[in-house]
């Protein structure tokens, strides 16, 4: 019975369709054995039927079981966050409010988890994610309300790169009159004022400091 209910639950709509009409000829075929009017042109008509409604189930099965062959496999294991970490999508985001310049927010970045790494946003979703998060958290005190990022231009002036991946910036969302390359202001904030817009600033700053894992 478990086997014939596991091959009915796999089984295609049509190739359903056929096996119900099989097991209602084959019905069909055992009243009639048991009547009156039964006779041998009778019993070849049904053998002829069955043998022809057997022939199809068997194509459609072989059908199914390519249909099946063909369908990807999901061969990744299932990852979830550490505790205490936020998943968007396919990363793990910590915000870090024990403040410091952009090098402490770096190193304790490092330090949270053997992959995390400062925050790289590389697209209008994960940034609308992020930003819409720190909104809701509703501070206000000077020096945790801003949140260093992962971008810097101190290896070359006016080249915003991601710390930890040597890669330019591919999607921005910069404040306004930013970045403004003034000074120091070598290090990107999340700058609250602009609605947590990208601003450019001097890296010795105290900030708070968003990490990521990227599964």
């Amino acid at each position: 019975m478990l086997r014939s209910f596991l091959i009915i639950a796999t089984m295609n709509t049509s190739s359903f369709t056929v096996l119900c009409l099989l097991i209602l000829h084959r019905n069909v075929a055992q009243l009639l054995t048991k009547s009156n009017n039964y006779d041998d042109v009778s019993k070849q008509c049904i053998d002829r039927e069955l043998r022809i409604l057997k022939k199809i189930f068997m194509e459609e099965i072989a059908k199914f079981r390519l249909e099946m062959k063909s369908l990807p496999v999901n061969t990744e294991p299932f990852v979830s966050c550490p505790a205490g970490w936020i998943q968007f999508q396919s990363s793990c985001y910590i915000f870090g409010y024990d403040y410091g310049n952009w090098t402490h927010g770096k190193n304790q970045c490092e330090r949270k988890h053997g992959s995390s790494k400062y925050l790289r946003i590389t697209s209008k979703a994960e940034d609308t994610f992020i930003r819409d998060y720190v909104k809701g958290q509703g501070l206000t005190d000077y020096k945790t309300r801003d949140f260093w990022i992962g971008g810097t231009d101190a290896a070359q002036d006016g080249v915003f790169m991601w710390e930890g991946h040597s890669q330019e910036f591919t999607y921005t969302n910069w404040g306004p009159g930013n970045p403004d390359r003034t000074g120091t202001a070598d290090c990107v904030i999340l700058f609250q004022r602009s609605q947590y817009k990208w601003h450019d600033t001097s890296c010795s700053n105290d900030n708070s400091y968003i990490c990521e894992i990227e599964l």
